[in-house]
């Protein structure tokens, strides 16, 4: 049965399973950046071009971020989310990023995959998220997912700093999201 977007007909662990259309989340990032978000595809990507200058500390700039998310009314208790991803290809400084919260609970949890993810064998997997209480009944548990990055900084050769490079990029997939 599906209802909302959502399949209650189990996925094998009771649970409701989201699986697109999602509705597209936050994106941001700077003139450096792009992101894309085909919320109809479950697909996340954002891509920046590192040339600017460090600052004395830290990178400048706003790296990219994009999302996906989930508004799920709580029927039942729930105890985790799973995010599944597939089709993953991200440089290492890339974040597959995941949050939680209640509409009243506030701050339910939060998972990352990190990058590098480039190799047949670990571009598909899952975010496993233990949520720190359960929801109430009848309360909308908000869920976010997708890609972020650092800031950029000068490429390797100019700035003379390991792990810098001229782009960092990542593209995912989200099939389908379990809550349960």
């Amino acid at each position: 049965m599906r209802e909302n977007g959502a399949d209650k007909s189990g996925n094998g662990s009771g649970g409701t399973l989201h699986r697109p259309p999602y509705k597209a989340g936050p994106a941001g990032g700077d003139s450096f950046t792009m992101t894309s978000v085909d919320s109809k595809a479950g697909a996340v990507t954002v891509a920046q071009r590192n040339t600017r200058q460090a600052a004395f500390v830290h990178c400048i700039g706003h790296g990219p971020m994009a999302t996906l998310e989930i508004n799920h009314t709580v029927g039942d208790g729930i105890s985790a989310v799973d995010i599944h991803y597939d089709e993953a290809i991200l440089t290492d400084s890339v974040v597959m990023n995941a949050v939680v919260t209640g509409s009243s609970s506030g701050w339910l949890g939060h998972g990352a995959a990190h990058g590098p993810m480039t190799d047949g064998n670990d571009r598909t997997g899952t975010i496993h998220i233990p949520l720190r209480t359960p929801p109430r009944v009848g309360e909308t548990v908000r869920i976010l997912f997708g890609l972020q990055s650092h800031a950029g900084c000068l490429p390797y050769p100019v700035l003379g700093l390991p792990g810098s490079r001229t782009v960092d990029k990542g593209r995912a997939v989200f099939p389908w999201v379990s809550v349960g």
